[in-house]
């Protein structure tokens, strides 16, 4: 369960913020100043006691309101990814809304878990100071455990058109998987392959519970 906190922003203007788990504080905000506004990020200026925590508001604009995973085979040859069974039938990477007070992380599990069956004891993680944006939303890197055709993904298909594994060429040449998710793509395998090699990925609880 998340933990209230009382936060004096730079401005002077009290808020009650959700201490979440992943190194930021997420605010649901409700001021004469800013409205009522989505779930976002306030980076800390400084902390010199739990109960003192000064955060500035210029980072307001800064926000994710959705997360998923980047999900690789263990060798990072093949990567999974969602087509979706509307609009343009876009290829992306599984993802979905966070709920309020959830976090970053906790939000991708859930929704990689609802969107292909993969649970937190199915995967591994490169350290999640690693975070891959495309616009407000924000993924992690993450590999299955054993090997990939061992793995039947599980998905609404009234959201899904389909969930699988494509090579990272194949994937990188689908002609509904945009620029942006290329980018991140490749960044993404980068950051993965060297945490592989160096043998530094960490296990679904670390990736949970990681203090940054």
């Amino acid at each position: 369960m998340a933990k209230k906190k009382n936060i004096n922003c730079l401005d002077g203007v009290p808020l009650t913020f959700d201490d979440v788990d992943d190194g930021l504080i997420q605010a649901n905000m409700m001021s004469p100043t800013y409205g009522n506004q989505q779930w976002q990020s306030i980076r800390p200026v400084n902390a010199k006691n739990s109960n003192s925590i000064v955060y500035s508001t210029q980072f307001r604009k800064e926000k994710c309101i959705a997360a998923g995973l980047i999900i690789f085979s263990r060798d990072g040859l093949q990567v999974c990814l969602v087509e979706a069974n509307y609009g343009r039938y876009d290829h992306g990477f599984p993802k979905g809304m966070i709920d309020g007070g959830e976090g970053r992380r906790r939000g991708a599990l859930r929704e990689t878990k609802e969107e292909t069956g993969l649970t937190v004891n199915d995967l591994v993680f490169v350290i999640p100071r690693h975070v891959f944006d495309e616009g407000n939303d924000c993924y992690f890197a993450a590999a299955v455990t054993r090997a990939s055709y061992e793995y039947r993904f599980q998905y609404n298909t009234h959201e899904l058109r389909s969930v699988q594994w494509y090579s990272i060429a194949q994937a990188l040449n689908l002609p509904k998987f945009n620029s942006k998710r290329r980018q991140l793509l490749l960044q993404a395998l980068n950051i993965y392959m060297d945490a592989l090699k160096r043998n530094q990925l960490i296990t679904g609880e670390a990736f949970k519970n990681y203090q940054l």
